[in-house]
């Protein structure tokens, strides 16, 4: 799942955000297909631009696993959220 800090959730439900949110999930969700549908508040939190930086890092699946593990023993937040995978046309992530 995707992790969620509460301050962010309490922000999306008060109707807190930025300018440049609605405009990022435009741009973007035409390259996000197939796996689960995402909660409103993940949709936002994946697209405001205060929180690209650090937020997604893409590795090769089998090294995932330890990447994940090295984060979080290090006090870090870190799961793992979804795939890239090869498609007919457009590259695009598919979320677990």
């Amino acid at each position: 799942t995707l992790p969620v800090y509460a301050k962010f959730a309490e922000c999306f439900a008060a109707g807190i955000t930025t300018g440049c949110t609605r405009p990022n999930i435009a741009f973007v969700a035409p390259h996000v297909f197939g796996g689960r549908a995402l909660l409103p508040v993940e949709e936002a939190l994946l697209h405001d631009p205060q929180t690209s930086g650090g937020l997604l890092i893409c590795v090769e699946s089998d090294r995932a696993g330890d990447l994940v593990q090295d984060l979080q023993s290090t006090g870090h937040t870190a799961e793992t959220i979804g795939r890239v995978k090869q498609a007919t046309g457009a590259p695009g992530l598919t979320f677990l």
